[in-house]
Order: structure tokens, then C-alpha cells, then sequence
């Protein structure tokens, strides 16, 4: 297991929680909104939309909606949008969190994509989760930054973070399973493009192993994919025959990267 950080609520005296990187910035009115969102509601985590940007632009804070729909999501309907990225992102930055979910539940301390170990055991606790369309906050994306950088070996922490995900959801929201095995596949499969793309060497060999040896960990069943449609289903059963040749098939032909 990896070192942690500080428990956030040690460090933190309020009722509600949220956190801004460094290097990004907000809407004014963002806490005040998803605020008195969650109190008439009654949510106990509320996200908003964010934007990416590469440079301070209140121009831009001016001209997006500041307004939105509200969505609202029980504990399995919010896992389910999170495992699956549609609507509820892992990111922690763009949302506010009731005190008392975060208890006892630390940072993974020298991981990179570290919200990836937090997001989905909170959203684990939460009774009630409100999204909003509107964007409060500005993610300022640098070129040197984990999404922007070439693929190392560094960004298989992702990959230990969606396992430990698989591991939790397979004990505590088995009808999820499959849904999660299936976003763990994808994600595996697109590691093993980039690494294709862009090791050599023993770097690799390395990540080869390592994405073989995970895939044998959490095998693909036919239930997990039967809603998926012909196309994905005809890449799925390239994969089985050769992960291999099906992601060097993939990369000259520039599909999914």
C-alpha cells in the first residue's frame, strides 16, 4: 500500500469541504452555489462543470452561463455515472463535500492521478450527489501537466487506482461489477496503445507485463459487454484473440488515442 496524506478533515475546521489546486481558479459564486444546492436538496456532494484553460481569462468567466441544470443521483445511480464518466468526473476539484463523508478516508501520498483512489469511496458514502451544468470552475491545463505530458510508466498508478475500484465495487456494489470490469478493460487496452506508442526498452516491457498480467486479474466476461454495440463488440473480441496486434491495429490507424 502507498504512503497518505494527511487526513482532510485534520486539516480543515468547516461543515463542508472543497478543494482548488494551485495553479486554477473559480467562479466567485461557486461554493455559495453548490451550497445552497445541497441544503435544498439535501445532497451531501455537489458538482459543478468546469473548463479547461491555459491562461486567466475573466472574459471567458463572464461569457459562460453561469446558471444549469441540477441532477440528482442516489449512492448506486452516482457510482454508476462516475465508473462510467458520464456526468460525474473523478476529479475532487469541482465539487463541495458534507464534512462527515470524508472521515477517515486519506490521499494516496506520491500517486499521480491520486483522486482516482479518493473520489470513488466517497461518492461510496454519499446518500445523495448533485451535479449542475453550470461551470464554476477553471482548470488551468499546462503543457508539463498529467494529462498533457507523453505516457510514462508513472501513469499506471491510474490503472492501481480503477483496480482497487474494481476490487470495492465487486464487494460492496456487485450489480456494478460488470460496468466497472468493462471501464477497466477499456482503460487497460488504451494504456497498452500508449505504451506501444510511446516506451521503449525495459520501460515497455514492463507496462507490457503489467497490463497482461491485470487484464488476467479481471477478465472480461460476455455479460459485461452484451449492450455494447457491434463495432465495440468485434474490437472486444480482437483483444481476446491478441491484445497485441489488436492495439498495434488500433494505434496505425489512429483509433482511440
Amino acid at each position: 500500500m502507498p504512503g497518505w496524506r494527511l487526513l482532510p478533515e485534520k486539516v480543515a475546521s468547516g461543515d463542508w469541504i472543497g478543494f482548488i489546486d494551485s495553479d486554477d481558479w473559480i467562479h466567485p459564486q461557486m461554493y455559495e452555489k453548490l451550497h445552497r444546492i445541497m441544503q435544498k436538496e439535501k445532497g451531501e456532494i455537489a458538482a459543478c462543470a468546469f473548463q479547461k484553460v491555459n491562461g486567466i481569462n475573466e472574459e471567458l468567466m463572464n461569457e459562460i452561463r453561469q446558471d444549469g441544470q441540477i441532477f440528482c443521483y442516489d449512492t448506486e445511480e452516482a457510482m454508476r455515472r462516475l465508473i462510467t464518466e458520464q456526468g460525474l468526473e473523478q476529479v475532487v476539484w469541482n465539487k463541495l463535500y458534507k464534512r462527515e463523508l470524508l472521515e477517515g478516508i486519506n490521499f494516496a501520498y506520491g500517486k499521480y492521478n491520486e483522486d482516482e483512489f479518493w473520489t470513488y469511496q466517497i461518492i461510496a458514502r454519499a446518500k445523495k450527489v448533485i451535479t449542475i451544468s453550470y461551470v464554476g470552475y477553471f482548470y488551468f491545463q499546462r503543457s508539463d501537466s498529467i494529462i498533457g505530458m507523453n505516457y510514462s510508466l508513472k501513469r499506471l498508478d491510474g490503472l492501481e487506482a480503477k483496480a482497487q475500484r474494481q476490487e470495492f465495487v465487486d464487494q460492496k456494489f456487485p450489480e456494478l461489477s460488470g460496468t466497472a470490469r468493462l471501464n477497466l478493460f477499456y482503460s487497460y487496452c488504451y494504456a497498452y496503445q500508449c505504451i506501444l506508442r510511446c516506451l521503449e526498452g525495459q520501460e515497455r516491457k514492463i507496462g507490457t507485463a503489467h497490463i497482461k498480467d491485470a487484464i488476467k486479474r479481471f477478465p472480461l466476461q460476455r455479460s459485461d459487454y452484451k449492450s455494447e454495440s457491434k463495432k465495440q463488440k468485434f474490437w472486444i473480441l480482437l483483444y481476446k484473440i491478441s491484445l497485441t496486434i489488436t492495439c498495434r491495429l488500433r494505434n496505425r490507424w489512429k483509433i482511440g488515442l
